[in-house]
């Protein structure tokens, strides 16, 4: 997107750290041609791209050092770009909540940008959770540092996200929203936004499983801006019940994916 990378060069951003799953070729390409593009139109040839593959499902509280590591070697970076679903967003939110000093630093944060491939909602929260090294489950954050400050949504990016992963991922985010409508400090307003969030789910999940090419690119626009929706009613600040915790046990402790674990409960 043109005002994508308008943006990025508005900010007058020097250095760029893109993080995305390991092995996710998808995620690196992507990655690879913003990269040129911001390459292409960056007039004063200043702006530096690194690649970084270190997420990885769970967010670990070892890729986690890692990827700090990785960010003070190369010159604590002023932003840091997330390309993928929620390992690649939870990954560039836990690099923001340690560096710089840590959780308590006021040292200025760099600016952190969210690619979005999947259905997650993860870039619309400042909640991230971090997998304990002793494998006893999740540590669950929440902090003002973990708020993306720009989010690019387009469905033309998920166009080859495989079913078996579209499905789940939809059901994860539509889980929020449901979860957010039990919530004891629930507002009005948040309650209109995940009932239609989850109006537009339920009305086009099965037109994008069950139709053809058209239908189905139609279907993942509008299942995408539900998903968006999702997130931001997760993000509002409701009391989350045992749902979003069994699925943050269950991942942490069995290691079942994230979304996954969401769809069936």
């Amino acid at each position: 997107s043109p005002k994508f990378l308008e943006q990025i060069l508005g900010q007058k951003i020097q250095t760029v750290m893109a993080v995305f799953t390991k092995g996710s070729e998808r995620a690196r390409k992507v990655a690879e041609t913003i990269k040129l593009r911001l390459a292409k139109n960056d007039a004063s040839n200043k702006l530096t791209f690194y690649l970084f593959g270190g997420a990885w499902p769970q967010v670990p509280e070892d890729y986690v050092e890692a990827a700090v590591l990785e960010y003070n070697r190369l010159g604590q970076p002023d932003s840091i770009l997330t390309v993928g679903g929620g390992s690649a967003v939870g990954l560039g939110k836990a690099i923001c909540l340690r560096c710089t000093g840590g959780e308590e630093s006021q040292e200025p944060l760099p600016y952190l940008m969210s690619v979005v491939t999947t259905y997650s909602g993860s870039e619309m929260t400042d909640l991230q959770g971090i997998s304990r090294k002793d494998g006893s489950g999740k540590q669950v954050f929440q902090s003002s540092r973990m708020v993306v400050k720009l989010v690019v949504y387009d469905p033309g990016l998920l166009n080859t996200l495989p079913d078996n992963v579209t499905v789940p991922s939809v059901f994860n985010a539509m889980a929020h929203a449901v979860e957010v409508l039990w919530g004891q400090n629930l507002d009005e307003e948040t309650r209109k936004v995940a009932k239609e969030a989850i109006r537009m789910i339920c009305l086009n999940i099965t037109d994008y499983v069950g139709g053809n090419s058209e239908v189905r690119g139609k279907a993942r626009s509008k299942l995408l801006y539900g998903a968006y929706l999702c997130g931001h009613a997760l993000g509002a600040g409701v009391e989350l019940g045992i749902h979003h915790k069994l699925a943050h046990v269950l991942g942490g402790l069995i290691k079942l994916p994230h979304a996954q674990a969401h769809c069936v409960l």
